[in-house]
C-alpha cells in the first residue's frame, strides 16, 4: 500500500492503481474480503481510480463499502473512521450529493479534532472539510482551517514544499472566493513556483494552479490573462489525461467563459457546448458543476438571442440544483436572479421583480442582509 500511495503523490495513476489493485487482491486472500487490509486497500484503489479520472459516481459504492467495513470493527468514536468518512464525503460531493457530502466531512474533522495538529490523518479530514466548505461558497468558514494546516505544513522538520504548495492554493481558492484578491495571487504565485520547480511544468498539480490562476485573473478583470491561464492548463490537461476528462471539460468551459467576455460569443457557445457534453457523458445530466455550465451556456445564448434555449436552460440548472442542495440554496437564488434578468430583457418585469424577490429571500436566508450578493441583487431590483 505504501507504494502505491508512493506512486500516487509522483502522479503515476496507472501504476498506483495496479499496485492497489494487487494489494487488495492479496489483502482479500490472506486476512478475508471483510478484514481491516481489505478496507484500506479497496479504499487506496478508489483512490487511484479518482485520480485516474473515473466518475466519482461510479466510487462511491465501493467507498462506502469500505466505510462499512471499518464502523462493523471500530467504535463510531475512532478517529481511525476519519479517512474512510472523508474520502466518501468528497466523492459524495464531487458527485454532487452536498446534503450527503457535509455530515460526512463533518463527522470525519469531529474525529479527528483530539489528534495533534501535525497529524497526517487530522490535516487530511481537515483539508478534506475546508474543500468542501470552500467549494460550497462558505470561503470564511474554510480559510480558518487552511490557515491552520498552512502553519503547521510551514512548521514542518524538514520542510515539504509539495504539500505546503498544495495548501497554498487551497488557501488562495478561498482567499479568492472571500474577495481577498491580492491574497489569493501572492499564494497562487508562490505555490507555482515551488510546483514547477519540483514537479516539473507539465505537473497536473501545475495545471490546476494555473487554472486556479486563471479564475483570479477572471475575477479582476483580466480575461486575456485568464485566458492565458485556462489555455496552458488545458496543454497540461490533455498531455496528462486525454480529451474526455472532466478536467477538460472545466478547462473548456472556463475558456469559453472568457471567450465570450472577449467579444466571441459563436466560439464561446460551441466551446460551453463541447464542454457539457463531455461532462454528462461522465458524471451524468443532474451534477452541479452541469447546472453551472448550463447557465454560462444560457447566458451566452441569450446574448446571442436564442431566448427560449436559454430559458430552458435556466430552467435545469435549477432544477438540478434544488435536488442537490435543497430549494433554498444560494445556488437557487442565483439562478432566479439570471432568470429575473432574462424576463426583463423580454419584457416582463412584473414577473422579473416577483422572481428576484424570491431570490432576495433565500439570499438574505442563507447569507444575511448585508451580504456583497443580497446587496447586488437589491440594486438589481432598483433597476426593475
Amino acid at each position: 500500500l505504501d507504494a502505491a500511495r508512493a506512486a500516487l503523490a509522483q502522479e503515476q495513476t496507472a501504476r498506483a492503481l495496479e499496485i492497489a489493485k494487487a494489494a487488495s487482491a492479496r489483502a482479500e486472500k490472506e486476512f478475508g474480503a471483510e478484514s481491516a487490509e481489505a478496507a484500506e486497500a479497496a479504499s487506496l484503489v478508489v483512490e487511484a481510480r479518482w485520480r485516474s479520472g473515473e466518475p466519482a459516481k461510479e466510487l462511491l459504492p465501493p467507498a462506502r463499502r469500505a466505510l462499512e467495513l471499518r464502523e462493523a470493527r471500530l467504535k463510531p468514536d475512532d478517529p481511525r473512521l476519519a479517512a474512510h468518512l472523508a474520502q466518501v464525503g468528497g466523492l459524495a460531493a464531487a458527485a454532487g450529493d452536498n446534503r450527503a457530502a457535509r455530515p460526512a466531512l463533518e463527522r470525519a474533522a469531529a474525529l479527528v479534532a483530539a489528534l495533534p495538529p501535525a497529524d497526517e490523518d487530522r490535516v487530511a479530514a481537515e483539508t478534506a472539510y475546508a474543500d468542501f466548505l470552500s467549494a460550497a461558497g462558505e470561503p470564511e468558514k474554510a480559510l480558518p482551517i487552511y490557515r491552520r494546516i498552512l502553519a503547521v505544513r510551514e512548521a514542518a522538520t524538514p520542510l515539504d514544499e509539495v504539500r505546503l504548495a498544495a495548501v497554498l492554493v487551497e488557501v488562495a481558492v478561498a482567499e479568492r472566493r472571500a474577495n481577498d484578491y491580492a491574497g489569493a495571487r501572492r499564494d497562487l504565485e508562490r505555490a507555482l513556483a515551488v510546483q514547477e520547480r519540483i514537479l516539473g511544468p507539465d505537473s497536473l498539480n501545475v495545471s490546476s494552479t494555473h487554472n486556479s490562476l486563471g479564475n483570479l485573473l477572471r475575477d479582476l478583470g483580466d480575461y486575456s490573462g485568464a485566458l492565458r491561464e485556462y489555455e496552458r492548463s488545458l496543454a497540461i490537461r490533455e498531455k496528462k489525461i486525454g480529451p474526455e476528462n472532466t478536467d477538460i471539460a472545466k478547462s473548456l468551459a472556463n475558456i469559453a467563459i472568457v471567450t465570450s467576455l472577449l467579444g466571441d460569443d459563436l466560439k464561446a457557445l460551441e466551446l460551453h457546448r463541447r464542454a457539457l457534453a463531455i461532462f454528462e457523458k461522465n458524471e451524468g445530466p443532474d451534477h452541479p458543476d452541469v447546472a453551472a455550465m448550463q447557465i454560462n451556456t444560457a447566458l451566452v445564448e441569450k446574448n446571442l438571442g436564442e431566448i427560449e434555449s436559454a430559458r430552458e436552460r435556466y430552467e435545469r440548472a435549477r432544477a438540478i440544483y434544488e435536488r442537490a442542495s435543497g430549494p433554498d440554496s444560494a445556488n437557487v437564488a442565483r439562478v432566479l436572479g439570471d432568470v429575473a434578468l432574462l424576463q426583463r430583457d423580454a419584457g416582463d418585469l412584473a414577473g422579473g421583480r416577483a422572481t428576484l424577490d424570491k431570490a432576495l429571500a433565500i439570499y438574505r436566508k442563507k447569507l444575511g442582509p448585508e451580504h456583497a450578493r443580497t446587496a447586488a441583487l437589491l440594486v438589481t431590483k432598483g433597476e426593475l
